[in-house]
């Protein structure tokens, strides 16, 4: 596990209306020159190794936010999972347990590690004025806790942990029934200084009781024992320099959040809203190098042959970084909006290591128990489509552990699936506007969402003799119509039919939505796959889906307007082939046979209900070294005679320059004579 955080959106106000906002700059080569680099961390490497003589590896200092630590005795933040909550926990532990050789060139060095809790020492002691101090240190990771399935399991994990800590600190416990007081109090009488108390991850029990375990009853007893165990800690208080919790979520547990000495929640405060996550100055100021490693790489995919390294080119690094932003950008944890937006930690640093911009979020830990919710009480996800608006009230509200009902906005916003984009101080409630945080959450939703059935279909009893299954169809060339029924059943509906509120169309949603009809039938498949010109000088077009384990695989081109039909879709892909050939056919992976695909998919009905439907289609097979033209097939006879009687008009076709992709005429067939 590491740390990193923070992405930037820059915030500002619009007559008394903040949001956040992102800006597409030209990233010049110069910038991206290789003057760090330090590996990246790996995911298990815990912070005393990363800052370690023997494997240092790249470190964002955050260690400026602990100076927000001791403004309040009892502090409570949470965070989505894989936000570097643990590593920070990890760099406050040893800060405060005097490994100041670990600190020599981080920002708190200057000041040690007393400046900002000198006020919580006792004025009698002659190091009131000493830099660096050795404090008492409790750290419980309940992350730890998570492989019981009774409460009495629970209960000796809890004690396991305490244990542990006395023993670190060679103090005497009663070895029967260890309780947190009798640890605090032996800590603070050995040192004679207040004791540093740092709980991680303190809701993982209650849900692995509540949605692994599914076990009401158990996750009712541990809300229980939290109530007595953060009771404790308050009732302990004058013997802390300070108590910091972290989690996911802020259930609504009465010891911790109400009564006399409260933990002050600081989820959605400025000062801590960089604090976890990479912001894009980090990214910028530490990551260049990786950037520019990753888009070396693929510069050199794309040469022919052998590969060999190849300089990068400023539109190759400035689209990596772009694709960061997209996929990976997009958490804001100020409520007004006035901070930097950040970006998930895991996620980035995986895809540089792996050198793959894609849904790193779900194989980093189970979204199903929330998915699963998800699916059971919003069949569709159309509900969200547009974003939620939600009270600043409403944001900072405690969770009720009893709840039976998910997902709600508010959970939704805890896990880190939505964000807030804006906030609107006009409104009398002061709200917030709650969007899918990014292209990942989008992806990471779509993928577990089809790990469910899709559902009967009502065409059931219509299913032709042979080749019933998708596979069969392309890999047989056979009920091809058939075929075509199928990419038109989607159970599930689409979170986002429009690119956004203003409702305006998004032509990259049917090619994600395809995936994952594809994926129910066990066709894996790449998207948005790119082709570069012969003389390598620049993109010539992608193909929009392309499926890799077919026997026949299929290269699909998708139109999602009521301009451009499966006509232009089909001419898109015709002139690819007839104009890139070699750069295009290496992309399809050179292969012997292949279908391609032209889709166009309409939306109808009211915005407010809208439905996604398969308009029409043309299906063209390339088999013996040449386009089958005389075996395409037509969704309805009127495209036919457009196809064809252009092809009798012109015997060229004619390139459309567009900025995003190379389209062509949808009149003009794409075939030389």
């Amino acid at each position: 596990m590491f740390f990193f955080e923070n992405l930037v959106f820059l915030c500002f106000v619009i007559p008394s209306f903040s949001k956040s906002t992102s800006t597409q700059n030209k990233i010049e080569i110069s910038e991206w020159t290789p003057h760090q680099t330090l590996p990246l961390p790996g995911l298990e490497l815990n912070w005393e190794a990363m800052r370690g003589p023997l494997n240092k590896t790249l470190y964002v200092d955050k260690s400026r936010f602990v100076q927000y630590l001791g403004k309040s005795k009892l502090t409570f933040l949470t965070r989505p999972r894989r936000f570097g909550k643990t590593t920070f926990l990890q760099m406050v532990k040893n800060l405060y347990q005097d490994n100041r050789t670990l600190f020599e060139d981080l920002y708190v060095y200057q000041y040690g590690n007393v400046e900002w809790i000198r006020h919580r020492l006792r004025n009698d002691k002659q190091f009131i004025k000493d830099k660096w101090l050795e404090f008492p240190v409790i750290h419980l990771d309940f992350s730890q806790n998570m492989r019981f399935t009774t409460f009495e399991k629970y209960l000796e994990g809890v004690h396991k942990m305490l244990r542990r800590e006395a023993e670190r600190y060679n103090v005497y416990y009663n070895p029967e029934e260890i309780t947190l007081t009798d640890l605090i109090e032996r800590l603070e009488m050995k040192f004679e200084l207040p004791v540093i108390l740092l709980i991680d991850e303190y809701d993982s029990p209650y849900h692995r009781a509540k949605f692994r375990l599914e076990n009401e009853q158990l996750a009712d007893n541990v809300i229980s024992d939290y109530e007595g165990f953060y009771t404790e800690i308050k009732s302990n208080v004058g013997k802390l320099a300070f108590a910091l919790v972290t989690g996911v979520s802020c259930l609504a547990i009465q010891s911790l959040h109400s009564g006399p000495n409260s933990f002050n929640d600081y989820t959605y405060s400025k000062e801590m809203a960089t604090a976890f996550g990479l912001t894009r100055t980090e990214i910028e100021s530490n990551f260049g190098y990786h950037i520019y490693e990753f888009a070396k790489w693929r510069a050199s995919q794309r040469v022919q042959g052998p590969k060999k390294e190849r300089e990068p080119n400023p539109e190759d690094i400035t689209l990596i970084y772009d694709e960061l932003i997209n996929w990976y950008d997009g958490y804001q944890f100020d409520i007004y909006c006035e901070s930097e937006t950040v970006l998930n930690v895991v996620s980035t640093i995986t895809a540089l290591e792996t050198k793959v911009i894609g849904n790193h979020w779900s194989e980093t830990g189970s979204m199903l128990p929330i998915i699963k919710q998800f699916y059971q009480h919003h069949r569709s996800l159309k509900d969200y489509e547009k974003g939620k608006r939600m009270s600043k009230g409403d944001v900072v509200k405690r969770v009720s552990p009893k709840m039976t009902k998910l997902p709600t906005n508010k959970m939704l916003l805890s896990y880190g699936y939505m964000a807030i984009k804006e906030f609107d101080k006009t409104k009398l409630n002061n709200e917030v506007f709650l969007e899918f945080a990014n292209n990942e959450i989008k992806d990471a939703i779509e993928t577990h969402l089809a790990d469910f059935d899709l559902g009967t279909q009502d065409f059931i009893s219509e299913l032709p003799a042979e080749g019933t299954d998708l596979q069969d169809c392309f890999n047989r060339r056979v009920n091809i119509k058939y075929a075509m029924r199928l990419l038109n059943v989607f159970e599930f509906e689409s979170y986002n039919y429009y690119e956004g509120r203003d409702g305006t169309l998004n032509t990259d949603e049917m090619p994600r939505r395809l995936q994952r009809v594809f994926k129910h039938y066990e066709i894996t498949t790449e998207r948005d796959v790119k082709f570069f010109k012969e003389d390598l000088s620049g993109p010539a077009g992608d193909i929009d889906l392309l499926t890799t384990n077919l026997k026949i695989n299929v290269a699909a081109e998708i139109k999602c307007t009521q301009e451009k039909t499966s006509v232009a879709a089909i001419n898109q892909l015709i002139g690819y082939y007839e104009n890139h050939r070699t750069p295009f056919m290496q992309a399809l992976g050179n292969p012997e046979e292949i279908s391609f695909l032209g889709l166009h998919y309409v939306i109808v009905g009211d915005k407010n209900d809208p439905d996604l439907i398969l308009k029409d289609w043309i299906y063209l097979p390339y088999y013996d070294g040449k386009l089958q033209i005389e075996d395409m097939q037509f969704s309805s006879s009127s495209d036919q005679q457009i196809f064809f009687n252009a092809r009798e008009k012109k015997s060229t076709y004619t390139l459309v320059d567009d900025s995003r992709s190379l389209d062509f005429h949808p009149f003009c067939i794409g075939v030389q004579n």
